[in-house]
């Protein structure tokens, strides 16, 4: 997609990113990067740049010359470092942990789910783009996660890694919702999308298979060979509920979070924890992996190792917390999100991000 903001700049970028926002006009924003990824090409278009707009696996061949920013990820920035070109700028937008933290995390869940179960699942979150190049000879990373997600890069790129922490909408407040205490937190929802042993599913299962007492409820997307494993337990098991993708402005959505009082994700590598802020966006308390890139702060709860019977001992001493003291925890939980992760945030942390990488590459 050229020019497409038709402006006539004297300077030309490159986007390396999504296309289907601007391709589809009626496509639903419910995911935040869709509406990130629009305003972050008009930003960088009113600092002065005819934007040309590339999805990130594009393998075709691109013509460099012509530009003097390149933003973003995937194939397009990663090809440009083969180029012998001369490109002022170049800015990796990072939106998950450092690959060889991300795909090796990956493979080691699925080889520990392989040692319980003696069945192999084929990974579902192994990056599809390479990004070495990008991620050591950029002239600036902007990352969407925390510190942890910032450390990932350290060993690879001593330059400025400025963070501009993920948005999430919030349809329904904390403060809008009825929660009844008493039996909310007995109740665990685990919100996530595509890989779920990736994003520690399995493990839940697993321990809630051992908790008849508390209930876990499952948003997300149905994996044949991994539901083929975990069948028992999703369709005979009282306890766990398979509510399958579930709208985050359905009312449907609503009925799940009101029920629940804390969010449990303990995957095994993220890049701001959208899932988990949505959820925090409505008072859910977090419990979570340190590589779940979420700041939990003195409200929520790190996993500090993925064993079953670790998990079985926090969920039974998260539950067992005073009403008063899960309350404070639940407001401060949407606080948070509030106050670091809603789109007015966002927009100014991108702008400040690029005004500051401008002054540092210059």
């Amino acid at each position: 997609m050229e020019n497409i903001f038709h402006t006539d700049y004297k300077k030309n970028a490159l986007i390396s990113y999504l296309e289907e926002p601007f391709k589809n006009k009626n496509l639903p924003l419910t995911h935040s990067n869709f509406r990130e990824v629009l305003y972050i090409v008009k930003l960088i278009s009113e600092f002065g740049y005819n934007i040309d707009l590339i999805n990130y696996l594009d393998q075709g061949g691109v013509n460099y010359e012509k530009y003097q920013l390149l933003f973003g990820f995937g194939f397009p920035l990663e090809n440009s470092f083969k180029q012998k070109i001369n490109i002022d700028k170049r800015i990796f937008y990072a939106t998950g942990a450092h690959s060889t933290q991300r795909n090796a995390a990956e493979i080691y869940r699925i080889l520990a789910l392989k040692k319980r179960k003696g069945t192999l699942l084929y990974p579902q979150r192994i990056k599809k783009y390479p990004d070495n190049l990008s991620a050591s000879f950029s002239n600036v990373i902007f990352c969407t996660g925390n510190n942890w997600t910032i450390s990932t890069y350290r060993p690879f790129f001593d330059g400025s890694i400025l963070s501009v922490p993920v948005s999430v909408y919030m349809f329904y407040p904390h403060q809008k919702l009825s929660r009844k205490w008493a039996t909310a937190k007995k109740h665990f929802l685990w919100f996530g999308g595509k890989g779920l042993v990736h994003k520690g599913l399995d493990l839940c299962i697993e321990a809630f298979a051992k908790l008849p007492e508390y209930t876990l409820h499952i948003c997300g997307p149905k994996e044949d060979d991994f539901f083929s494993v975990y069948r028992r337990e999703l369709f005979s098991l009282p306890n766990i509920i398979f509510h399958g993708y579930v709208d985050i402005s359905s009312l449907d959505f609503k009925c799940i979070v009101e029920t629940c009082g804390y969010v449990i994700f303990p995957s095994c590598s993220e890049g701001g924890g959208g899932s988990v802020l949505t959820c925090m966006g409505t008072g859910l308390i977090p419990i979570v992996t340190v590589e779940a890139s979420i700041n939990v702060n003195d409200f929520g709860f790190i996993i500090e190792n993925t064993e079953i019977l670790n998990i079985i001992n926090l969920v039974k001493y998260v539950a067992g917390l005073p009403e008063s003291d899960i309350k404070i925890r639940s407001q401060k939980s949407y606080e948070y999100v509030l106050n670091h992760h809603d789109f007015n945030k966002f927009k100014n942390n991108i702008r400040n991000a690029l005004i500051k990488a401008f002054n540092i590459i210059t």
